[in-house]
């Protein structure tokens, strides 16, 4: 009975996976492997390279619509609270923020600040606190994501997730 659950929530894993390319026509998403014996600051290189939307398709919609919303409650001491934070209570992850924000700048030329994707790393938080500005998203929802993890006999792990964010240029 166990394997026979397992191999049942492995298929389900890869259903729910493959159905939007299935149903909707859409393209497989890219690959990534994250390095985990590279330096945190070097983990995420290349990652922004595989998304093959320009910075003003892909990212600029997202951050705009947040910093019209959400991280326009967050004061400068806010932000540079939440830089404390992730470099404090998670100095590995703050490591990778920093080179994540090195690829923005590599990658599209951008500037995206360390401390702008700290914010990031608290956004789950921040979205369900009273600093949501429910009335600029257009909406009186609060939103939940759901995720699925799944590891198949051979040691492949799969992830699944929905996006319920709020505001829609998010979900494109």
């Amino acid at each position: 009975a166990g394997q026979a659950a397992m191999a049942a929530r492995e298929q389900l894993a890869v259903m729910l996976a493959t159905a939007p390319v299935l149903v909707w026509g859409m393209a497989a998403p890219p690959s990534f492997t994250l390095n985990m014996s590279a330096s945190p600051r070097m983990r995420w290189h290349g990652a922004l390279s595989l998304i093959s939307s320009s910075w003003d398709d892909a990212w600029l919609p997202v951050f705009e619509a947040h910093n019209r919303t959400l991280f326009a409650s967050l004061s400068s001491s806010q932000w540079s609270d939440a830089a404390a934070a992730v470099r404090q209570h998670f100095p590995e992850q703050a490591e990778e923020l920093m080179g994540i924000a090195d690829e923005f700048s590599r990658v599209h030329h951008q500037y995206v600040s360390f401390e702008y994707l700290a914010g990031w790393v608290y956004f789950h938080e921040i979205a369900h606190s009273t600093l949501l500005n429910h009335s600029a998203v257009g909406t009186t929802l609060r939103r939940e994501c759901t995720g699925l993890l799944a590891e198949d006999g051979a040691g492949n792990v799969y992830h699944v997730a929905n996006m319920d964010q709020s505001p829609e240029a998010v979900r494109k």
